[in-house]
């Protein structure tokens, strides 16, 4: 189980680099873990809230 904070900083790292298996080796989150994020990140808002709260705290 992961935080939002984990999750949002994963995210961000996405993000900028935009390549799951990088991610994954710099957050130690799997690679089908980050696309299950991305996608529930652009369809449920709520969660997309809650991930840029934590965004815009760091």
């Amino acid at each position: 189980m992961y935080t939002d904070r984990q999750k949002a900083e994963a995210l961000q790292i996405l993000r900028e680099i935009n390549d799951n298996q990088r991610v994954s080796e710099r957050t130690v989150v799997p690679p089908s873990t980050l696309s299950q994020w991305r996608i529930r990140y652009q369809a449920d808002e709520e969660f997309a809230r809650g991930i840029d709260l934590f965004r815009a705290e760091g």
